[in-house]
């Protein structure tokens, strides 16, 4: 994934209905580092676009039930540099 770039976060609760999710990143020691989303409605993708501000590394996203106990986490996954496009100017 790469910082600024937009990704759909998608997910599938497995088990009873869950109304509203909470969505946070977390990092590879499964601190949190940002709430993504609060109290959105349950209905398993969300269009998240990356800040700027995050550190390249190796993160987890945690998709938390806003009225049970339950929490899952992604899989590890690395938030990189965008790419940098190169341009070219040509002047006369």
């Amino acid at each position: 994934m790469q910082e600024t770039a937009t990704h759909a976060i998608t997910w599938n609760t497995g088990g009873p209905y869950l109304p509203t999710v909470s969505l946070l990143l977390l990092n590879e020691q499964k601190q949190e580092v940002l709430h993504i989303k609060d109290n959105i409605p349950n209905t398993f993708t969300y269009s998240w676009t990356i800040p700027g501000n995050i550190k390249i590394g190796k993160y987890y996203i945690s998709i938390r039930s806003t009225t049970t106990a339950d929490q899952a986490f992604s899989d590890p996954f690395t938030i990189s540099l965008a790419p940098i496009k190169p341009s070219v100017v040509i002047k006369k």
